[in-house]
Parts: C-alpha cells; sequence; structure tokens
C-alpha cells in the first residue's frame, strides 16, 4: 500500500468534479490498493488509523471476510461501536453477506457503490449518509439505522426486500430511485421533509405508521400494485402530485397536520383513504382519477376539500366526507352509480358531469349545482339529523335540472337564471318557496329572484327576507321579468305533472304577474301608434285579469267582483226609481195604484 494524493470520490468510473475547496480534507488522504487488501498488507492502514487520517477505499472490491478485517482494525468508540471515519468507499463493489451492522459511519461517502445480495446496515449510525447512485441487491437491511442529518439515495436502486424499518432519518432524499418487489419503511420516523420525487416502487411498498415530521413529497411516485399507507403521521403538508397508485391500496387512519395535496393522482384499482383526517390545511383532489372502488369514510379537513374536475370510474360511494370549508365537486365527471355524504359549509357540484345515477346526501351546508350537466337520476336530499340548520340548495344557475329530484332540502334562496328542464325538476312534498309578503297581496310562493326584483324596485321592505339570500357574497344582478315568467311557467308544468294544483297555482300567479310587468315596462318603448295601442291593450287585459279575476286561480277576487256588482246594481236600481205602483182591475187588467214591481 502506499499514501496517495486522490480526490474523496475516486471510482472506475470517477469523472473529475468541480473544484469545491470547502470540501478538500484538511489531512492527506491513505489511498487503500485492492493489491493489499487482497495479501492482507494493512499495517499502512493501521497507522493511517492511528493517525486519524482519512481513508480512499474507493473503487475496491470486497468480500464479506474484506469488510470484517477491515472492521477489526476500526478504532472502537465510547458506546463500543467500530467507527468508519472519513472513508471514502465510492464506486466500490461489496459482495454477498457484507455486514455494517452497528458501526458508526462518520463523513463517509457510498455513492455509486454496488452492493451484492444480503448487505446489512442494522443499527448503524451516520452523520450524513450518501448512498447516491449506489445498487443493491435483493435483501438490503437497513432497520433501526440512524442517518443522521442527511441521507441521500438520489438514483439508487433497489432488489427485492429492501427494509429501512424503525429507521431515523433527518432529512432524506429519494429522488428517481428504483426498487424492487417490496420496500418497507414501517414504524420510520422522518424529522426533515421526506422527499421521494419520481420513486418507482415495484409490486409492495409499505409505510405503515411512518411519521413525517417535516412533511413528505411523493410527487410523480409509482407506487406499484400494492401500497400501505396504515395511520401514518404528517405534521406538515403530504404531497402526492402525479403519483400513480396501484389496484390495491390501504391508506387508512392518516394524520395531516398541513395540507394534503393528491392533484393528477391515478388510482388504478380499489382505494381506501377511510379515517383520513387533515387539519390546519385543505385536502386537494384536482383532476384525480379513481379506476375502482373509493372509501373515503370519515375524510375530515379543517378547511376545503377539492375534488375539482376529478374522475370517478367505478365507485359506489364518495363518503361520508366532512369539510370545515368547502366541498368542491366541480367539474366531477362520475361514470358509475353513486351516492356522495357530504358535509360542508358548502357543496359545489357546478359544471359536473354525472353519466350515471347518483344521490347527494347532506347533513349541513349550502349546495351550489351551476351549469351542472346530468343524463341520469340525481337525487339531492337533506340527511337527518341536521348538524345545523336545514341543509340549503342556492344555485341552480345555467345547469339542466330535468333529471333532479329534490328531497327535504331547504330552497327558498334557490336561482333558477338560465337553468333548463326546469318543466321536468321533481319537487317532493315539504319543499317550499319563501311566501309573498301578507297584506293585499295573494298568499303565493314566490321564488328569490322575484324577492330580489321587487325589493330592488322598492315596491316593498317586506320583500327579500333574510331566508332568500345565498349569504355567499357573491354579486348578483336582477333577473330580468321575461325569463322570470319562464321560469314560473315551467315551474307551474312540473308541479302539475305532480299533481300538486295548489302549488301549480302558485306559479301560475307568479308567471302572469311577470308577463304583467314585463308587459308594462316595454309599453314606453313600443315604435308606432298601432304598436303602442296593441301593447296598451295588453296591458290593460292583464291589469283587469289581475284585479278582477285573479289570473283564474284566487277565487277570492272574482267572488269579491260579482258581489260588487251585485249590490252596485241593487243600489243603482233602487237609487234611479226603477219601482212602479199598477193597480189591478178586477177584469183581470192593471189599475194604476196596485204594488206591481217591474224593469
Amino acid at each position: 500500500s502506499a499514501r496517495v494524493f486522490l480526490p474523496w470520490s475516486w471510482s472506475m468510473n470517477w469523472k473529475p468534479p468541480k473544484q469545491d475547496r470547502s470540501r478538500q480534507p484538511s489531512k492527506p488522504m491513505f489511498r487503500l490498493l485492492q493489491s493489499a487488501v487482497e495479501r492482507g498488507e494493512l499495517i499502512p492502514l493501521d497507522q493511517a488509523l492511528a493517525n486519524r487520517e482519512p481513508v480512499d477505499a474507493s473503487g475496491l472490491t470486497l468480500s464479506a471476510t474484506d469488510l470484517s478485517s477491515l472492521r477489526d482494525r476500526l478504532p472502537v468508540g465510547g458506546s463500543g461501536t467500530r467507527s468508519f471515519r472519513r472513508w471514502g468507499f465510492s464506486g466500490s463493489h461489496f459482495g454477498e453477506g457484507c455486514d455494517f451492522s452497528g458501526c458508526a459511519l462518520y463523513a463517509c461517502d457510498l455513492s455509486y457503490c454496488h452492493f451484492e445480495h444480503g448487505v446489512t446496515f442494522n443499527g448503524a449510525v451516520f452523520d450524513r449518509a450518501r448512498f447516491v447512485g449506489a445498487r443493491f441487491a435483493n435483501d438490503a437491511a437497513l432497520e433501526n439505522v440512524d442517518f443522521g442529518v442527511k441521507a441521500e439515495f438520489r438514483e439508487a436502486t433497489f432488489g427485492d426486500r429492501a427494509r429501512f424499518g424503525y429507521s431515523h432519518f433527518g432529512s432524506c432524499q429519494f429522488a428517481m430511485v428504483q426498487f424492487g418487489e417490496s420496500a418497507s419503511f414501517a414504524r420510520t420516523q422522518f424529522e426533515s421533509r421526506a422527499r421521494f420525487h419520481n420513486a418507482r416502487f415495484g409490486g409492495r411498498a409499505g409505510f405503515t405508521e411512518a411519521r413525517f415530521d417535516g412533511g413528505c413529497d411523493f410527487g410523480g411516485v409509482d407506487f406499484g400494485e400494492k401500497l400501505q399507507m396504515i395511520g401514518i403521521r404528517c405534521l406538515d403538508s403530504a404531497s402526492f402530485n402525479g403519483a400513480s397508485v396501484g389496484p390495491r391500496a390501504r391508506l387508512t387512519g392518516w394524520r395531516i397536520k398541513g395540507r394534503l395535496v393528491m392533484r393528477t393522482v391515478r388510482f388504478h384499482g380499489d382505494m381506501s383513504l377511510h379515517g383520513a383526517t387533515v387539519t390546519d390545511g385543505d385536502a386537494e383532489f384536482e383532476h384525480a382519477r379513481f379506476h375502482g372502488s373509493v372509501d373515503l369514510g370519515g375524510l375530515t379537513s379543517s378547511g376545503d376539500i377539492r375534488f375539482s374536475n376529478a374522475t370517478v370510474f367505478s365507485a359506489d360511494r364518495l363518503g361520508p366526507v366532512s369539510a370545515g370549508g368547502t366541498l368542491l365537486l366541480d367539474g366531477l365527471i362520475l361514470h358509475s352509480p353513486c351516492v356522495i355524504e357530504a358535509a360542508a359549509s358548502l357543496v359545489d357540484l357546478s359544471n359536473a358531469r354525472l353519466l350515471a345515477p347518483a344521490r347527494l346526501e347532506m347533513s349541513r351546508g349550502d349546495l351550489v349545482i351551476d351549469g351542472l350537466n346530468t343524463r341520469s337520476r340525481l337525487v339531492l336530499m337533506a340527511r337527518e339529523p341536521f348538524a345545523d340548520a336545514r341543509p340549503r340548495l342556492l344555485s341552480a344557475e345555467g345547469a339542466d335540472v330535468s333529471s333532479i329530484v329534490i328531497s327535504g332540502l331547504d330552497v327558498r334562496a334557490l336561482r333558477f337564471s338560465g337553468a333548463v328542464g326546469i318543466d321536468r325538476l321533481e319537487l317532493e312534498s315539504g319543499v317550499e318557496f319563501e311566501y309573498a309578503p301578507p297584506g293585499m297581496r295573494a298568499h303565493r310562493e314566490a321564488i328569490a329572484e322575484e324577492h330580489q326584483l321587487r325589493r330592488d324596485a322598492n315596491t316593498s321592505q317586506d320583500w327579500y327576507p333574510s331566508a332568500c339570500h345565498d349569504q355567499l357574497g357573491r354579486s348578483r344582478d336582477a333577473v330580468s321579468k321575461v325569463e322570470l315568467a319562464r321560469i314560473y311557467r315551467a315551474l307551474r308544468k312540473a308541479r302539475e305533472d305532480t299533481r300538486d294544483t295548489p302549488g301549480a297555482a302558485d306559479f301560475y300567479y307568479g308567471e302572469m304577474e311577470m308577463r304583467r310587468l314585463a308587459t308594462r315596462e316595454q309599453l314606453p318603448a313600443a315604435r308606432g301608434a298601432g304598436a303602442r295601442v296593441l301593447r296598451a291593450g295588453n296591458t290593460l287585459l292583464l291589469e283587469l285579469y289581475r284585479l278582477v279575476g285573479g289570473y283564474g286561480v284566487r277565487p277570492s277576487r272574482p267572488l269579491l267582483m260579482i258581489l260588487i256588482l251585485a249590490f252596485g246594481g241593487a243600489l243603482y236600481v233602487d237609487s234611479a226609481g226603477l219601482v212602479h205602483h199598477a193597480e189591478v182591475i178586477s177584469s183581470g187588467g192593471v189599475r194604476v195604484g196596485d204594488p206591481v214591481a217591474f224593469a
């Protein structure tokens, strides 16, 4: 052996790195040669270790026996462990069964090493573990290892049965790592953020009861066929953006303190996120694709839960999910019959496409279905017991409601502007709109848009009560009277189809009121004498129809008009002297003086 001055990371495929004076050792390195190891000429090594010189063992081929011989020469620390201190093994080849168990590896470089079958680091201690580009064969045991402040496994490759259970990491970098048939991180603790970006797992990946104190990043990871991530604890955000999860995934019992980000994740089979709790952040599933059954039972978040533009192919149930903020289902595409159980301050189903029968059950909060497109029956219902007030349906603007059934929801603030298929909307018994203010007006149901229109026109301060407000802080323009007439006409037909004659009468009255007001409003805009006369006649007829006939659905007004006419006629006959006296003669004639009434 000889002492030479070589770079730290010398190996067979070594390329000269950029000069970094901060990483140059302060002492000359002892170069351990392959021939000295093979002949057992290690006395110079003993001298170098005694002088605490760094050792360059890069590019060597070491059997289990060779490594054991080197371990026997290491100094023993206060805890009785053997210490590799400032050893450079970059590019070395370790044979089958090499054992680093219980060793302390300080300032050691194991980058681009090749470890044969059965290598073990169980119980080892690192100050900083460098395994960049390393290759591990089957049965790599790295359990109960303290990897120090940072562990770098970037671009490393593992065979089958890689085990990291019960280990401790500071920060770690597993970006672009390739794992074999199985990899286990059971009960492992990651003190700083764990980065597995673009890693690839084989058949099984296990993170049961792992703890991520600084959060985790699994962006772009392929988790293989089976992922076991049960009971994990994450004290910061957990990111799975673009990950791919195999056909069997159990992700139950999570506790996330921060955000849970699973955007564009592909679940290729059944998945379970049962009992997950997200605090101090949102749970985000935008653009995710669920190809199997989905178990989200008990998923709760203190913030929002977002499924915007997600696609569900074969799930029969989503929920129950509970959000402290908003449950966003906008743009959701549903291909299979499904029941959605939700509790949130707001459930937003805007622009969703429901291609199969579905049922949305709400125990609290408000619901918005603007722009909804459904080709099959959709039941929107309130589910007792209510956590607070009765859930409300606030808006269906621009939606296709032809296949919707509303059951038990509060619809007093519901907006229909631009909605289609209203005439086929099913309103089950007990679903009522806010009534018009009492007084001389007809007692009838009136939708929120009419309440706002009349309040804006200063008709009466009694219109547009708080029950008709959506309380979402959105700026809403008043709907035209022509549009309101269309909505009332469609709602009337929907009530008639369900044999609800009194309810249909209320909506017919509202339709005629909007036609009357629209005709009166259009009167000044008429051009030409003929148009003005025609519109004036229409306005007069509608006014008379309202005052005299009650639009044909309020009998009190015609009855009152008949009584008025009868009483007025009697008064007129009496006051006009139309009662005369006549005398009847015995011959059968008439004699003046006898009282005979005639008109």
